[in-house]
């Protein structure tokens, strides 16, 4: 199968809108709330084209040829993510790319194809006499684990623009923490409040790299990426348990009223890398339509794993390992 592959780096500005070919510099927080908060991904793009057309074998439903050209980041872009803590990039998977991993993420719910359940969460609203009447796909809250028990997904992770990016932002030696796919069902997709991923995660050190890489277009309506810019440079914040999977920091509750917030809306192929300090959250889905995402956290291979042994075996990524490291 052949597929139109246009690999894009991406330069963000500081208007509202992008218009013409602007040399601005790089679009900072303050341009952000200038813009009211919102970030369109797709609409502050400007993109430079460096590859045109790669061969896909879709023997799987989804492979990527190994001679795929990756697409690698700017310096504006890691300086962006570094600043602030996380970065957008647009146009990442094509359309056929995305419905045929929606596709298989379906296969995995309906048990067509193998998959551990104990690694299926529902949404809690759904797990009783109301959820039973609704598709079974639309009444997942979360899976996990995809990059270690299917085949489709462990090479999702390995993506030439995902690792790429990856690299640009931990350097040549990388492995895979962890990942989830957040699907958010219509109407009852819960919200996750605000918190950050390292207090979850047993690495050290806390710069572990997060691609969320939206499925279905990302909007405010149907809970998209909210980020409080700069909270990474805050260290890890003590948290404490508030209900069901969620573990929150002291005054969360007043964390989405703060002006500084940004709501991230991306197109779907499109995705955001985040640091794993920083502060985020999520709102409920109450449209009609799912909004289904990917993550994949990266980290440097010379981290250390500080969890209860024994230490999980971590997939290499880029580059090599190190002894006594992940």
């Amino acid at each position: 199968m052949t597929l139109p592959w246009p690999y894009v780096t991406l330069s963000l500005h500081d208007s509202p809108r992008f218009a013409g070919n602007s040399a601005e510099p790089g679009l900072s927080i303050q341009g952000l709330r200038k813009a009211g908060k919102r970030l369109d991904g797709q609409t502050h793009a400007q993109m430079r084209i460096v590859g045109r057309r790669r061969e896909v074998d879709d023997a799987e439903g989804w492979r990527i040829r190994k001679d795929s050209d990756p697409m690698g980041l700017s310096e504006e872009q890691v300086t962006t993510f570094w600043r602030d803590g996380f970065v957008i990039v647009t146009n990442v998977l094509t359309p056929e790319e995305v419905a045929a991993l929606k596709q298989r993420t379906e296969e995995i719910i309906r048990g067509d194809v193998p998959f551990p359940a104990q690694y299926l969460q529902i949404e809690p609203e759904l797990e009783g006499e109301l959820g039973a009447k609704i598709d079974p796909v639309f009444r997942v809250r979360k899976l996990w684990n995809l990059t270690r028990y299917d085949p489709v997904f462990q090479e999702y992770a390995r993506h030439p623009k995902i690792v790429e990016a990856a690299v640009d932002l931990l350097g040549p030696d990388i492995k895979l923490y962890t990942d989830q796919m957040l699907l958010k069902p219509p109407l009852h997709g819960s919200a996750k409040p605000y918190h950050q991923d390292s207090v979850y995660w047993p690495i050290d050190p806390m710069e572990l790299a997060t691609c969320w890489m939206a499925f279905d277009d990302s909007t405010v309506e149907n809970g998209c990426m909210r980020f409080l810019p700069g909270t990474h440079k805050l260290g890890s914040l003590k948290h404490y348990h508030l209900e069901g999977p969620h573990i929150v920091p002291e005054g969360w509750e007043s964390m989405s009223k703060r002006p500084d917030e940004v709501a991230v809306e991306i197109p779907a192929g499109s995705c955001t890398f985040h640091h794993s300090l920083i502060l985020h959250e999520t709102a409920p889905n109450r449209t009609a339509n799912p909004r289904r995402a990917m993550t994949t956290a990266y980290m440097r291979a010379t981290s250390r794993y500080t969890g209860d042994p024994p230490q999980p075996e971590f997939d290499q990524i880029a580059g090599r390992s190190y002894p006594g490291c992940v």
